[in-house]
């Protein structure tokens, strides 16, 4: 394994964490799923972005075809900012709630502050005067130990799974991403084993900014 190349992510990591906002944990909180009977018209809101646009209408097609169940579109309020999440129809299936949590969650990191729920499965979330409902504080600041339960992005199922780094002993260290992809590695030092994790992150996940979220027991994924 290249120690230089290493060192250049993690330089590099860090310098994106100062740009970028940033927040420790999941609050776990319950997204409002309100909805109403009309169909999700992306063409009503010309602020949205084409991208966005080009999901909702991909995910349609995979419904469709019955490789989908559903799927959500967060948005910020000025809907500059989005996140789209789906649900699978081969295991695991995540519920409509988690899925939500997760599109919430990592629309709030990108944005800053709590986002909105635009559409649940084709659905309209728009409230009969207008407007869509305000959904909580998905992500808060307080750092701490770690905690499975209240890592950011990552499924709840696939949680437990995130037990064994707590358990672990030695110097550790653990990256996410805000698609819910998450890895951990081991180093003779902290420093080695943060080099390590967001190298292989870097690596193994593509399209995704690897954010690192805890060094042994402690969350330093905190706002800067």
């Amino acid at each position: 394994m290249a120690r230089n190349g290493n060192f250049a992510v993690l330089v590099l990591w860090l310098a994106s964490a100062l740009i970028a906002p940033a927040f420790a944990q999941s609050t776990n909180a319950t997204p409002d799923l309100s909805m109403n009977e009309a169909a999700f018209d992306p063409a009503k809101l010309p602020g949205l972005p084409e991208a966005a646009k080009q999901a909702l209408a991909n995910a349609a097609q995979q419904v469709k075809s019955g490789e989908w169940v559903g799927y959500v579109l967060a948005a910020s309020p000025n809907l500059a900012v989005w996140d789209f999440n789906s649900i699978a129809k081969t295991p695991p299936v995540y519920s409509v709630s988690d899925v939500a949590r997760i599109a919430l969650e990592a629309c709030e990191y990108d944005s800053g502050a709590p986002c909105y729920l635009l559409s649940i499965s084709g659905h309209d979330t728009q409230k009969r005067g207008g407007g869509w409902a305000a959904q909580p504080e998905m992500l808060f600041s307080k750092a701490g130990e770690f905690d499975e339960r209240e890592v950011p992005f990552v499924p709840a199922a696939e949680r437990a799974n995130l037990s064994n780094y707590r358990r672990a002993s030695g110097n550790r260290a653990l990256v996410i991403t805000t698609n819910g992809d998450w890895l951990s590695h081991v180093g003779d030092t902290a420093a080695k084993a943060v080099a390590a994790a967001v190298a292989d992150c870097t690596t193994a996940v593509k399209g995704a900014t690897c954010l690192l979220y805890a060094v042994n027991d402690r969350v330093v994924f905190e706002p800067r």
